[in-house]
């Protein structure tokens, strides 16, 4: 599977998003579940209530985190110079994990 990603160009892997979104074929259709350009159902796990009710839940929870997160400050400047904050973890850095997945 990995292999596949990494063989396939940006622009290859961009051309089915770019039709879905672009082509009038497609007008109308939303929440759709795509494969090779036709609709298909999606995991029988994407539709159990509870693992979305679980999803949701954890989803909040790091939403509620995020200020944290993201208001960290991993670098600091005095105009001139920016160096890193000894012990700051960057948000994009930070692990983040999502029970049920």
């Amino acid at each position: 599977f990995f292999e596949m990603l990494i063989a396939i160009s940006p622009e290859r892997a961009a051309g089915p998003i770019v039709e879905l979104a672009l082509s009038e074929r497609y007008a109308g259709v939303s929440g759709a579940y795509f494969v090779g350009g036709k609709v298909r159902p999606s995991s029988p796990a994407s539709y159990d209530q509870q693992l979305q009710e679980q999803l949701w839940a954890d989803s909040e929870a790091l939403l509620a985190a995020a200020p944290t997160l993201v208001g960290q400050v991993d670098h600091q400047s005095d105009g001139d110079h920016t160096e890193p904050v000894p012990g700051a973890q960057s948000a994009v850095t930070a692990p983040i994990v999502v029970s049920g997945c």
